[in-house]
């Protein structure tokens, strides 16, 4: 039986560039408020909850690189749930997180379009195909 290699499309990983892209500039972002604003105002709780949800995006981000259809829908549940939740009290973001957003709301978009255009959709598709074989 012959498998055939199915070959990430050049709009796919551009869109996974841009995913790595916004996902650093929050992390330099967030470490620069904890560090240098904060001073350490940050509790073990808040720091495990941090790694844990940064573990999760690490995993959705290489399984929408592996060609996941799930991935690709559980990064777009992430993506609105974090402006959901940045849009319910903007007034108590801080300069650096606005900053921030004006960096990665435009990389944001880009992705979305890339991952859900129809030749990212049909090798999401098809890549499940296969691995369903």
């Amino acid at each position: 039986m012959e498998t055939q290699t199915i070959i990430m499309p050049r709009n796919v990983k551009f869109a996974i560039y841009g995913m790595w892209i916004s996902l650093l500039v929050s992390l330099v972002a967030n470490a620069y408020q904890a560090i240098l604003v904060d001073e350490a105002r940050t509790g073990l709780v808040e720091l495990l909850m941090s790694a844990f949800i940064l573990g999760f995006t690490l995993f959705v981000y290489r399984q929408v690189a592996r060609g996941v259809n799930w991935a690709r829908l559980a990064f777009l549940a992430l993506l609105i749930l974090s402006y959901v939740l940045s849009a319910i009290d903007p007034a108590g973001m801080s300069q650096v997180d606005l900053v921030a957003l004006v960096i990665t709301a435009p990389i944001d978009i880009y992705v979305v379009i890339q991952l859900f255009g129809a030749r990212a959709s049909a090798w999401f598709l098809s890549a499940d195909e296969a691995s369903k074989r």
